[in-house]
């Protein structure tokens, strides 16, 4: 200063560790849904983050990122501690396993006389199967269910396999006259 006087000031470093990449733990989807991916491993406010994909085709520099993998990909993230903290960059990888819904019809809607019986049949080895209504009251676990409706009533069937599940309906329209 212009009187000679001196300061000190004093700081403190607490050095930031290197990085350890962790890409999350091997997860599950079904084919169509996204599964969110979250990067981790850097203690660095300025902290990079870059994902790729085997099979490649997919980018991002983002440390949380959702993903529609349309088949089974191993998603590899890059840690580093950031541009004003160098570091080595660390790898990580992590298996999202794809699998597929069950597919099934249940057909077009159908128009019945008040009084007739109709079977609705569907079997998938390896599923379960949770037919309900609408308007509500019937429900089964049944793969063939025989119905008759006294009124119009929408059955709904989802099939569900240990992963995935599926959902189709039927309109049932009931006529009142023979």
């Amino acid at each position: 200063s212009s009187q000679g006087c001196f300061d000190t000031i004093v700081f403190m470093l607490k050095p930031i560790p290197d990085p350890i990449a962790f890409a999350g733990n091997d997860t599950s989807v079904c084919k169509g849904l996204g599964v969110g991916l979250l990067a981790s491993g850097s203690l660095s406010p300025s902290a990079s983050y870059q994902w790729t994909s085997i099979p490649s085709g997919f980018t991002s520099n983002a440390q949380s990122i959702i993903v529609f993998p349309q088949q089974n990909t191993q998603y590899v993230v890059a840690v580093s501690n950031g541009p004003n903290c160098p570091s080595p960059t660390t790898y990580d990888t992590v298996l999202v396993s794809v699998f597929t819904t069950p597919v099934f019809s249940l057909g077009p809607d159908l128009s019945i006389c008040k009084g007739d019986t109709i079977c609705l049949h569907v079997y998938i080895p390896g599923t379960f199967n949770s037919w309900s209504s609408n308007p509500p009251g019937f429900f089964s676990t049944d793969t063939s269910i025989y119905i008759s409706p006294n009124s119009t009533t929408n059955y709904y069937l989802s099939v569900i396999d240990s992963i995935c599940s599926s959902i189709d309906d039927i309109n049932i329209v009931v006529k009142s006259g023979h």
